[in-house]
Parts: structure tokens; C-alpha cells; sequence
């Protein structure tokens, strides 16, 4: 039987000040498999959800500015029953697996960004998890070889530099195909938020010039923000700058009943498998399965 819900229970459920009737959580997962490119669900029209509590990640200490990996801190905050609610914002993920839940919410109702910041290793996945829910989120893997717009050199070391204006902010990333290490010269190079990990480098800057050189050359580059880049003395034009973009690959294991709607483009080369680029407005899943997130 329907319940006849009140205003005031229907802003307690959804936590969102929207007083829709929530449905109950399975009533909403029709388990059927299908895609919808430029569906009409929007990243703003979050359903509600059933019973449990709702939860502010940002509220809760989880950065979004796409600085600091979320890896850990929603590790902490997940739990059965729970809604995570992510403001507008970026959301750096290293490598993050949920595992074990039951009705358990990732929901952006205003939309956000996933980050997936650690290259092909980058991803999220929930495993053997039940009745779930992720909602409203673009993913973000730019790439490019910057390269091809800079000036060529003979010299077999290069530099690479970022430069931010004050009250500007970006981050950024790339990774070579030989050495890379920071100019110890350089201030803005001695920051914590600036990372040389072996082939690979990252860093954010909300002001100042931080320079890196390399041997070989650059296979996988990102930026977020507002910075000047520079390789080999010569600026790439932000035409170039972070404009491509790899796919995210979508998997549901053994093609498990599930609803999924893509706010862009989507292929499915195989059942249960899904490559897109845009926004994942919608993925609700039933049974008990594993569903990964990763950049192409």
C-alpha cells in the first residue's frame, strides 16, 4: 500500500528541501538493462530515496576542489543505506573500491565531477554491492599530446611549465616516457601539492610558475583550471590544453539487471559493458554485483 507521506517526511527523506513523494527504493529499479544517450533525466532531477541517512560529503571533510583524493575519506563515510550527496564540485579518485554494501547512494543533484586522476589505474568500483545507486556525476580524463603544438628541440631534456595567476587555481598531471623531476630551483616547486611519483608528475598551484623537466616525451597530460603551459620554452595554445578527452569505460558485471542513463555519447561493445563520454545521469543496479568506473 502507498504511504501518504507528509511535507515535513518528504523533506526528511530526500534531505534535499524538495518535497516530492520519495519512492521506495526498489519500486524505482525496474531491472531492465538499456542506455539512453542525452536522457532525459538531468543531473538536477535526482530522485529520492527510501528510508536511511543522507550524508554532505563536503560537509563530512571530503575535498572538492579536485586537490586531494577522496579515496579515503568516502571509504569512511560509506555505509548500508546511506546517501552521499556531493555538491557541485571536482572529486579527485585515485583508486577507490566500495565493496559490500547494500543501498548505498552516490548522488551529485547538482551535478559534479569524477576525477580519475592516477591514469589507467584510475577508477571506482563498487564490488558485490546491492542496491545502489550513483547519480549525476561527469567523469574528467583529459589528455593530450601537448607536444605537438610546442617547438621541437634537439636538447634530450625538456621542460614543461605551469604557470597561475594570483587568485587563479589549477591541477594538472602528466606522465613521460622517461624520467621527469622538478627544477629545485623553482619556489613553487618545493610545495607539498607538487609531486614527481616515477614517470608521472602532479601538482596544484593557486599562484606562481612550477617547471619540470623530462627525457622522452609526454604520453598522458591533464588540467584543470586556469594556468599557462608551457614545453620547451614555447606556449601550447588552450585549444590544445586539456580539450581532448579519453572515454570511461562502465562495466556491470555478468551484465547484471541494471538501468543506466548517459547524458552524451555511449557504445556498448559488449552486455554489461559501456564506454561514454558526457555525464552518467543515472545507474541503479538490484542484484548483488561488482560495477567499475575506469578511464579508458
Amino acid at each position: 500500500m502507498a504511504r501518504d507521506w507528509t511535507a515535513d517526511e518528504r523533506l526528511a527523506a530526500n534531505g534535499t528541501g524538495d518535497s516530492r513523494t520519495p519512492l521506495d527504493r526498489r519500486s524505482y529499479l525496474r531491472l531492465s538493462a538499456g542506455v539512453a544517450a542525452g536522457a532525459t533525466m538531468g543531473v538536477g532531477t535526482v530522485s529520492a530515496s527510501g528510508d536511511g541517512d543522507v550524508v554532505d560529503v563536503t560537509d563530512a571533510g571530503v575535498d572538492s576542489s579536485g586537490e586531494t583524493a577522496i579515496d579515503g575519506r568516502l571509504s569512511e563515510l560509506a555505509a548500508d543505506g546511506t546517501r552521499l550527496l556531493f555538491p557541485a564540485g571536482t572529486y579527485r579518485v585515485d583508486d577507490l573500491t566500495l565493496r559490500n554494501y547494500e543501498g548505498l547512494e552516490l548522488v551529485a543533484p547538482s551535478g559534479a565531477t569524477l576525477l580519475f586522476s592516477n591514469g589507467p589505474n584510475s577508477g571506482l568500483s563498487l564490488v558485490d554491492c546491492t542496491d545502489f545507486a550513483v547519480e549525476g556525476f561527469a567523469t574528467d580524463t583529459a589528455v593530450s599530446r601537448v607536444e605537438a603544438a610546442a617547438a621541437e628541440t634537439d636538447d634530450p631534456v625538456n621542460t614543461v611549465e605551469f604557470a597561475v595567476d594570483d587568485h587563479d587555481y589549477a591541477t594538472y598531471w602528466f606522465t613521460v616516457d622517461g624520467d621527469v623531476w622538478r627544477q629545485q630551483t623553482d619556489a613553487a616547486a618545493a610545495q607539498p601539492s607538487a609531486d614527481v611519483s616515477g614517470p608521472s608528475a602532479e601538482g596544484a598551484l593557486d599562484a606562481g610558475v612550477v617547471t619540470y623537466e623530462y627525457t622522452g616525451a609526454i604520453s598522458d597530460f591533464g588540467l584543470l583550471g586556469d594556468a599557462t603551459v608551457t614545453v620547451n620554452g614555447r606556449t601550447v595554445d588552450d585549444s590544445v590544453v586539456g580539450r581532448r578527452r579519453r572515454p570511461t569505460t562502465l562495466t556491470v558485471e555478468d551484465d547484471a539487471a541494471h538501468e543506466l542513463d548517459v547524458a552524451g555519447d555511449v557504445t556498448s561493445p559488449t552486455d554489461g559493458s559501456y564506454r561514454f563520454s558526457g555525464t552518467l545521469s543515472s545507474l541503479r543496479v538490484s542484484e548483488e554485483t561488482t560495477v567499475e568506473l575506469t578511464r579508458v
